[in-house]
């Protein structure tokens, strides 16, 4: 992940955020469908 550009959080091993968020202060909360997601 970090070779990707991401940063580890330091209190939490599992959580990355992208070293150069373009929007660091905003949370995203918006729903998504169902149908909007390709199944695999």
């Amino acid at each position: 992940m970090t070779q990707s550009g991401f940063k580890p959080l330091n209190t939490e091993w599992w959580h990355f955020t992208l070293k150069n968020e373009l929007y660091p202060d905003t949370y995203f909360n918006f729903p998504v469908s169902e149908s909007s997601v390709e199944n695999k």
